[in-house]
């Protein structure tokens, strides 16, 4: 099975899995079908999960992730039992790299080895690993392809699948969460012609990182904050249960307006700096500037109250809510109210399944 290759899936026919997720907070399940070549979203299933079941990806009872996985399929009917996983993006890498055009697969897949071995300090077989390849950009001086590649560690991969298997699913493909991201992103977004920008998918625990120049991955990285911080410092504040100030958190009404900005505060500032880091780290590698003025947010800790708004004040950019399902078709049977609230938390899993 390959890894990422291709990063696109093929659309169409009856083989065509479900999009899955698993976060620290909910299992994500969508449906997609194609119908004159536009994607239309058939379903979608969010199902809470126990708080410490899932920490930084990895679910630490197996056991009871099967029957989470058993319950969310028996309690909506879900009859179809393949699926294309997200691989959390804290187990992959992804690497670019320009290549002259006329390099055959063969020689790109050698200068794919040749960097992992460099690049990581495991042995090749302990690792798996796939590239797809961005055509020349006619903007641009030269005749370069772009080579992405992802690296996983095997045992990861074959942890969830052992449990999928268990739970009577069948694993058809993976990919890495960044790659889901920046299909549904590419998707959903118009670039303006030499335009980079950055994409945040605020998750519960941590966050997913892009930076994304016309659509095509620059950059990608797995910072450990996310929307639980706000909670926690509410917590902290009021001295209550995490599960009550979760509670508060997103019935915004029933809260002091300061204590949920000073917490969207903090937050929005441990990110500021993380971004910066990694827009140095881009900007050196390429030794040129970005020039970013615009910022993407996704996932559902961007909708904590007021983390938008103090994003947009600390990076001094313009930051938008992205939703994954702008330009989708959308199945008469969904309630559109009710997508419009989950939409941020399905982004990745729609991504699995977007043609690009």
């Amino acid at each position: 099975m390959s890894f990422i290759k291709k990063l696109k899936l093929n659309l169409g026919g009856k083989s065509q899995p479900l999009g899955l997720e698993i976060g620290s907070s909910a299992i994500k399940v969508v449906e997609i079908a194609e119908k004159s070549k536009i994607p239309v979203l058939q379903n979608a299933y969010i199902a809470s999960l126990p708080r410490g079941l899932v920490v930084a990806g990895v679910i630490k009872d197996e056991e009871s992730m099967v029957a989470e996985l058993k319950n969310i399929w028996e309690s909506n009917g879900i009859r179809k039992r393949e699926i294309s996983f997200a691989l959390p993006g804290n187990f992959s890498m992804i690497e670019t790299f320009s290549l002259p055009a006329d390099t055959d697969e063969e020689e790109i897949m050698a200068q794919v080895e040749k960097r992992v071995s460099t690049t990581i300090p495991l042995k090749k077989d302990e690792l798996t690993f796939g590239f797809d390849v961005y055509p020349p950009n006619p903007e641009e001086d030269n005749d370069n392809i772009q080579v992405i590649y992802a690296i996983a560690r095997k045992e990861m991969v074959r942890a969830y699948r052992n449990i999928f298997e268990a739970a009577e699913l069948t694993m058809e493909s993976v990919k890495p969460t960044p790659v889901c991201l920046a299909n549904v992103v590419s998707a959903n977004t118009v670039f303006q012609k030499g335009e980079s920008v950055l994409v945040l998918e605020i998750g519960c625990e941590s966050t997913n990182l892009l930076v994304l120049k016309e659509g095509r991955i620059l950059y990608s990285r797995n910072i450990s904050i996310g929307g639980s911080m706000v909670t926690q410092i509410i917590a902290d504040k009021l001295n209550i249960s995490f599960g009550e100030a979760e509670k508060m958190k997103l019935n915004a009404g029933e809260m002091d307006a300061h204590l949920l900005r000073d917490a969207a505060v903090a937050v929005a500032a441990k990110l500021q700096g993380e971004v910066s880091i990694s827009v140095g780290q881009v900007e050196g590698a390429m030794e040129t500037p970005l020039n970013i003025q615009r910022v993407l947010i996704t996932g559902g800790g961007s909708r904590s109250p007021f983390i938008e708004d103090e994003l947009a004040s600390l990076l001094n950019m313009k930051v938008e809510a992205f939703s994954p399902i702008k330009n989708m078709a959308l199945s008469p049977k969904l309630d559109p109210t009710l997508l419009e609230v989950i939409a941020p938390r399905i982004a990745s899993a729609i991504g699995l399944l977007l043609k690009v």
